[in-house]
């Protein structure tokens, strides 16, 4: 999937920003951080509550990706029975963490 890197988050005036540099951008697109409060601008028109829930959703997506391939890997790969006890641990921990990250933003 091809997106502007994240974390993203909400910059000046509700706006979605991030601070890594996309680079699908023009490089004169650089009046994003001074007016929106970060080096890349995502979304400029969107509800505050909104602007909120995608940044939650974009920002855990890497992260619920990596768990859900996992998963996969347990349930379809075929990972050796004695070793799927630790990597269910692992799992849950990883799934823990994300869902911490996504409560606290």
């Amino acid at each position: 999937m091809n997106h502007t890197p994240t974390p993203w988050r909400v910059g000046r005036h509700g706006c979605i920003v991030s601070d890594n540099p996309d680079p699908q951008l023009h490089p004169s697109a650089s009046d994003a951080k001074e007016y929106y409060g970060g080096v890349s601008l995502i979304c400029e028109t969107v509800c505050p509550t909104n602007a909120a829930f995608i940044v939650k959703a974009c920002n855990g997506y890497d992260e619920i990706h990596e768990a859900l391939m996992m998963m996969r890997g347990i349930f379809f790969v075929g990972i050796k029975k004695s070793e799927r006890g630790n990597v269910l641990h692992r799992i849950e921990q990883r799934v823990n963490e994300v869902f911490d990250k996504l409560e606290s933003q």
